[in-house]
């Protein structure tokens, strides 16, 4: 990331840890001045269009920018100043992994609470509700713990190999599910069809 000059003079005639407090503090500020503009923002946009989804996705959304922006304070200011390897690099990827986790936190619960806002229509089954809620979660979930095992360097081809081994056994085991999901979703979709047709 980079800084103006007359910033980064005044940030490198710091001490160090003057220097990380500066800059912590900094986009602590600026956070706090998003999440200021932010909730006026969503308050005019969520109050011109109708339904609680859209509220529900925005609010959930800029808590974790907020966050977000913090987290990246915390990294900048280590990677701006010449900390010893042994401290910079755990605590840059314990940043980034703590960013990685407030996103995927974040999202596992944002498709929750969609999916329990959506209001019920001849379009949307119920039951189908707590299947794509898990699909959604599993989703998320593995994305996020890759990207995890990837900032930390660990090997993961035992791991996709075992992911595909799994994934097999799964999808034998769940096969009447899906064929009977299938079969729901078939049947939703075909229904404004055959009200029509009965209508006509």
């Amino acid at each position: 990331m980079q800084l103006d000059r007359p910033v980064v003079e005044l940030l490198a005639g710091l001490p160090a840890w003057q220097g990380i407090a500066v800059i912590f503090v900094g986009f602590l500020a600026l956070a706090a001045l998003v999440h200021t503009l932010g909730d006026r923002f969503v308050r005019q946009v969520t109050t011109r269009i109708d339904g609680d989804v859209d509220d529900i996705v925005l609010r959930s959304l800029h808590t974790a920018l907020y966050v977000s922006l913090g987290l990246v304070g915390a990294y900048v200011a280590t990677d701006f100043y010449d900390i010893s390897p042994g401290i910079a690099v755990p605590l840059e990827a314990g940043t980034l992994s703590a960013i990685i986790l407030v996103w995927m936190v974040t999202l596992i619960h944002l498709g929750r609470r969609v999916s329990t806002a959506v209001p019920d229509s001849k379009y949307v089954d119920r039951q189908m509700v707590p299947i794509l809620q898990n699909v959604w979660s599993a989703v998320v979930s593995v994305v996020g713990v890759f990207l995890l095992l990837v900032l930390w360097n660990i090997d993961i081809t035992p791991l996709l190999a075992s992911a595909g081994i799994v994934g097999i056994i799964v999808g034998l085991a769940a096969r009447d599910t899906l064929r009977t999901s299938s079969a729901r979703c078939r049947c939703i979709s075909t229904a404004p069809t055959a009200w029509a047709t009965t209508s006509s």
